[in-house]
This record gives C-alpha cells, sequence and structure tokens, in this order.
C-alpha cells in the first residue's frame, strides 16, 4: 500500500517495488517482521541464532525476494533459496514476545 501510494506504475516502474524492498528491509532487519507479518503471527529471525537479521541481510532476503524463483526453491524446513542466502528464517511469534498483542 505505501509503495503504490508514492509509485506510477506508468512513469517509474521501478519506484513501487524499491519502496517496498526498502520498507521489507527497514522492518523485517530491526525489528524481526513486517505489519503484515505481525498480523499474521509470523516473524523472520537469523538461522541458526535466532535474533534479527539486521538491515543489509533484510535488503538482500527482500531483493531475492522480489526476484520471485528463490521462494519457489525449498528445502525440509521450508527455506528458500533467500532464506538461505540471507540465513534467516521465518517462525511463528512466541506467545511471550513483547510485541504480541
Amino acid at each position: 500500500m505505501i509503495a503504490g501510494a508514492f509509485a506510477n506504475a506508468t512513469r517509474s516502474p521501478w519506484l513501487a517495488p524499491s519502496i517496498l524492498v526498502l520498507e521489507y528491509g527497514f522492518f523485517v532487519g530491526f525489528f524481526t517482521q513486517t505489519p503484515g507479518m505481525w498480523f499474521t503471527k509470523i516473524r523472520c529471525v537469523g538461522y541458526p541464532e535466532g535474533g534479527p537479521i539486521g538491515a543489509p541481510r533484510a535488503l538482500l532476503r527482500a531483493i531475492l525476494l522480489a526476484l520471485f524463483i528463490p521462494p519457489l526453491i525449498m528445502d525440509a524446513q521450508g527455506r528458500g533459496l533467500h532464506d538461505k542466502a540471507a540465513r534467516s528464517i521465518m517462525v511463528p511469534r512466541a506467545v511471550s514476545d513483547p510485541a504480541s498483542p
């Protein structure tokens, strides 16, 4: 919604995906989840350490997600190529998580 509000797809086709990647990198890098992830009660953490992945790794993950191919190739744990490259994993948000409602 944010990317669509600031970008006109006919005049600047790369603006909306760029805003989306930057937004994703900020939220996942520092807070382990985007607002949509918060709503669905999942988060993206570092693998195997379990903490926030930081902005550089989150931006790498977001860029690879924007390519659509890496998420289609997954291992037995459900980690796609984007997760392996960023050393991350998607996990359910813990009940004791301070961000939970």
